[in-house]
């Protein structure tokens, strides 16, 4: 198994950084969703920063490519930042990774979370970097009224709390309406386990790896695809 760089875990006062590497935010419910998570975050004890685009979605995306990986780049270049967490999700940000410079981002080891399309660069930093990454919470989860146990889980696991995980009773099954930008997540169905191929405890070891299937399908084949490798 491949030695796994580890960024350092955060700690209060730490810098945390918010792009937009796939689609940005221009609702005003948003806003409010991020300014809440900036505000719960704070009152964490960290400070935190955003890129130029976040706060902008035009047809999908919060920028061109160029701008979007420069964006992020800039959150790698900066010392003071310890963790980087995407906006949103989307479509488009495979778009960047041509103008993603991993050789620096391999020589400054950060924490970098997001999920769903930003599976492109939670998947490509650790399978080409040889490094961790979360694929976790946007940001603007964060910006719920009241936090669930997984958002609390998420920043113990960041700060090196934690290190066990362990499935909830109940999630939310699609998109719902906002009307204040402070909703919680809408958990109704229950969570269940099927084990397809035999009866009994099933035991897996070894490293988890991967993200949005549609996202993977697309790196599959191209010079991002570092997979085989990694494994």
């Amino acid at each position: 198994m491949r030695n796994l760089k580890y960024p350092e875990f955060i700690k209060k006062g730490d810098l945390i950084g918010i792009c937009a590497p796939s689609d940005g935010n221009s609702e005003e419910l948003d806003f409010v969703r991020l300014d809440n998570g900036k505000k719960n975050l704070e009152e964490l004890g960290y400070k935190l920063i955003e890129t130029d685009h976040v706060r902008n979605s035009n047809r999908g995306r919060s920028a061109d490519a160029k701008t979007r990986a420069s964006e992020v780049m800039e959150l790698i270049s900066n010392d003071d930042v310890k963790l980087i967490v995407s906006a949103s999700g989307g479509d488009y940000l495979l778009e960047t990774l041509p103008y993603i410079d991993f050789k620096k981002i391999s020589s400054k080891p950060k924490w970098f979370q997001g999920y769903s399309d930003n599976t492109g660069l939670v998947h490509t930093i650790t399978t080409m970097c040889d490094q961790a990454t979360v694929y976790g919470n946007n940001f603007k989860d964060f910006g719920m009224g009241n936090w669930h146990k997984s958002l609390k889980s998420n920043i113990s696991i960041l700060q090196g709390e934690e290190n066990v995980q362990e499935s909830f009773d109940t999630y939310q099954d699609g998109f719902y309406e906002r009307l204040t930008g402070l909703e919680d997540y809408v958990l109704t169905k229950p969570v269940n386990w099927h084990n397809i191929n035999r009866d009994g405890e099933v035991l897996i070891k070894g490293r988890t790896i991967g993200g949005c299937l549609d996202v993977l399908i697309s790196l599959v084949g191209t010079r991002f695809d570092k997979t085989k490798e990694f494994a």
